[in-house]
């Protein structure tokens, strides 16, 4: 027993010694950048506390699938004009007779500024189980096509499409395309299962071909990109901007001071677009970008930590170069968070913990390095359990986020 405790004492103070080391370099501004090139040609995911993860191309795919086995979200990419018409004439009977007559009057679709998941297929979704593209089956839990469509793709093509079903246990969604004229016929399968690790699974109408683009979900928070966005709050309009992960929340703050620090002022918010394109302005009279001042973002990264970010300058599309700085504001440590009193059990703990919370969100555990070790979503309020699996022994930072706030609590694993 005292060899126990003193074990654990000796892991408490090591891992105390660890953060307050951690929270020395919290004050340290990070002078970075992000870099589509010229033309945009790329899409770069970034990582407040890694820096860059990934750079692919950003014009080789038409639409895209959220691997979530039970989601029914479908993408265009609508920032490479990418366009997308809900035939309004006839259901999935009129596939073999389609007729593009009066497309010009159709009213296209695009992705949801606000939600990954709501994209330009599900904007005509009627809420469960209607899910735009197709309904949900509660016998077989398959969500089956009842709509048509046509696509423009990023290279101009005009094509018929039919998301024939989702087959929900396998993940898998069926296709059928054509040229209008029902040339040129393709039947695809596309199998998310393999790419769950990634919120999208994309697919060249093209070349017929899946692609796998997409870094690890929890390796990044940043999308720097092009995709449609509302000008005025209403029209949709082609931007440049940065996209927030799923689970990598923020707020923004205008106007304050540039060393304004008071993250929890503001609710944290889930929408993707938090961050998006207008904090900056192109000046016809130099010809160039000013940034907005006097405007400050906080983002929750997939560590855990909290970043305040404000951009210092953009090149536009001669390098399609983002210049910004972070800093660290609260950290996976003793000395750069308020430990909250939601209550945690048993603490210390072996396999597993009890948590009992306000309201739904999200739990994440971290390691003395900041290191993200498990996350798992709450889907309702009161008691839930987290599973720690085989965690080393010592002491991890456990996060609440609910989009609202940001609570922690200290746990010893032993």
């Amino acid at each position: 027993m005292t060899n126990a405790l003193t074990f654990r004492l000796r892991s408490l103070l090591i891992a105390v010694g660890l953060w307050a080391a951690g929270s020395l370099n919290a004050q340290t501004i990070v002078a970075d950048s992000a870099t589509m090139g010229a033309g945009y040609a790329n899409d770069v995911y970034y990582s407040l506390d890694n820096g860059t993860v990934a750079t692919p191309a950003a014009a080789n795919w038409d639409i895209a699938f959220y691997t979530n086995t039970w989601s029914a979200g479908i993408i265009t990419n609508d920032g490479r004009s990418v366009t997308l018409w809900a035939y309004p004439t006839a259901d999935t009977s009129g596939y073999a007779t389609l007729d593009t007559t009066g497309l010009s009057t159709w009213p296209p679709l695009y992705n949801s500024t606000e939600s990954w998941e709501n994209g330009a297929f599900n904007r005509n979704s009627k809420n469960h189980p209607d899910y735009g593209w197709g309904i949900y089956n509660v016998i077989t839990h398959d969500v089956e096509g009842d709509s048509l469509f046509v696509i423009k793709t990023r290279n101009g093509m005009y094509k018929k499409l039919w998301i024939v079903k989702k087959t929900s246990i396998l993940n898998t969604y069926h296709l059928r395309y054509a040229d209008l004229d029902g040339s040129n016929e393709k039947l695809a399968e596309v199998n998310c299962m393999p790419y769950i690790s990634k919120n999208f699974i994309a697919y060249d109408l093209e070349s017929d071909q899946v692609l796998d683009r997409e870094p690890a979900k929890e390796t990044w928070d940043l999308l720097f990109t092009k995709y449609t966005g509302l000008y005025g709050g209403t029209i949709p309009y082609i931007v440049t901007g940065v996209l927030n992960n799923i689970g990598s929340p923020a707020n923004r703050f205008y106007p304050v001071s540039p060393d304004y620090l008071d993250w929890s002022a503001a609710p944290f918010s889930e929408n993707r677009e938090v961050i998006g394109w207008d904090w900056k302005t192109f000046d016809m009279g130099t010809l160039s970008y000013t940034i907005a001042d006097s405007l400050i973002f906080f983002d929750s990264t997939q560590a855990g930590n909290i970043r305040r970010l404000w951009f210092t300058g953009f090149a536009g599309s001669s390098s399609g170069k983002f210049y910004f700085s972070h800093q660290l504001v609260s950290g996976a440590g003793v000395g750069d968070v308020e430990v909250s009193s939601f209550n945690v059990w048993p603490n210390p703990a072996t396999s597993y913990v009890n948590v009992d919370l306000p309201a739904a969100g999200t739990i994440i555990i971290s390691d003395i390095s900041g290191r993200q070790v498990v996350r798992q979503q709450i889907q309702m309020a009161g008691t839930s359990r987290i599973t720690l699996g085989s965690l080393p022994s010592g002491m991890y930072l456990m996060q609440y986020v609910n989009g609202k706030q940001v609570q922690t609590s200290r746990i010893l694993v032993y």
